[in-house]
């Protein structure tokens, strides 16, 4: 595979394709070894977002497979609270760099996954930040899509970004792959600002005035 490969597929995963990315790469393929690591990072939020991307040579091939990362950033709520997640890539799929944020921030995601017999589904994916599995990860928790309908929750509040259909699918999507989104609530003589983001414990939406996230 092509160096542009890797780096397409690095890039479809949400990394930036920074020189210390693609040196990295160059530096790993030349090199020929079993394994070899990257470092990526980005701001999300005003916030730092490390990964360790780990790269192992396929059997009897020159050709390398993106088999996992190791995310880390700090708490947006508690800032001296690291947090640090491994997920696994899968045919060069998996949560995305961003999306790995908002999990670590305590936010679920919609993604598909696939049943032990190859059967595609969808679920919202959360962790849970107070328990670890044995390989040292947060637990992973999903939840149907058929409890909770996101775009009912959304329509029962007076959101100003509802009313044009591109905004609308946005703000949808943004949801979907776990952003806090700012949206503007209509109010009888006002507009005011908000944050929304999907709580699926609760199957409901969290509604968050700007002012208290100053």
């Amino acid at each position: 595979m092509h160096r542009d490969e890797y780096l397409k597929t690095l890039c479809g995963l949400g990394f930036p394709l920074s020189p210390v990315l693609v040196d990295g790469l160059d530096v790993g393929l030349a090199s020929g070894n079993n394994h070899f690591e990257i470092y990526s990072e980005a701001t999300f939020d005003n916030n730092k977002m490390g990964a360790q991307i780990h790269l192992y040579k396929l059997p009897e091939s020159d050709e390398y497979s993106i088999s996992k990362y190791e995310a880390s950033t700090k708490s947006a709520v508690y800032p001296f609270e690291e947090r640090k997640n491994g997920f696994a890539v899968i045919r060069r799929k998996a949560v995305t760099f961003k999306e790995a944020y908002n999990l670590l921030q305590g936010r679920p995601i919609l993604k598909d996954f696939l049943t032990p017999s190859q059967v595609s589904y969808s679920a919202w994916m959360d962790l849970n930040l107070t328990e670890r599995d044995i390989s040292g990860n947060y637990r992973e928790v999903k939840y149907s899509v058929k409890g909770f309908d996101l775009e009912t929750a959304v329509k029962m509040y007076p959101i100003k970004e509802l009313q044009e259909e591109d905004s609308a699918n946005d703000l949808i999507g943004s949801l979907q792959r776990g952003d806090r989104v700012e949206v503007s609530f209509l109010k009888k003589r006002t507009v005011e600002k908000m944050f929304i983001e999907v709580n699926i414990k609760m199957k409901l939406l969290t509604i968050i005035p700007l002012v208290r996230l100053k």
